[in-house]
């Protein structure tokens, strides 16, 4: 009883019947894959948006490519989903403005482990 309490504390409870989440200011809609942003909405397909909201729901935190595998294909890794998820990823970047040259969120790259969704600061931007 006391661990369920301590769960039901710090852990969000969720609507299930909610189809809308606002994450960083990315609003999404579980039931029709769109993804808002600012004035922009984007539909993604099923694999983008498991990625991108995975990618939202771990903000700041590196992960690992076997682990976004494993959550958004369910599978383990193999070579040929690894190249599948850089691909996805590209996609991803690119419907939702998080890339290379993105003014407030950006999926970075990190070398030889997977990929981390990161604020941009003030510094990296004017660069």
């Amino acid at each position: 009883a006391r661990v369920n309490a301590v769960a039901r504390r710090h852990l969000k409870q969720s609507d299930p019947n909610e189809t809308e989440h606002e994450i960083l200011g990315y609003r999404f809609n579980t039931a029709t894959y769109l993804v808002a942003y600012g004035d922009v909405t984007r539909t993604l397909t099923q694999k983008e948006f498991k990625l991108a909201r995975f990618m939202f729901d771990h903000a700041e935190r590196p992960i690992s490519r076997e682990r976004l595998i494993t959550e958004v294909w369910g599978i383990s890794s193999s070579e040929e989903i690894t190249r599948s998820l850089d691909v996805h990823m590209s996609w991803v970047r690119k419907k939702l403005n998080l890339g290379s040259q993105a003014d407030q969120l950006r999926i970075k790259p990190i070398y030889g482990y997977g990929y981390r969704l990161v604020a941009v600061t003030q510094e990296e931007y004017v660069q």
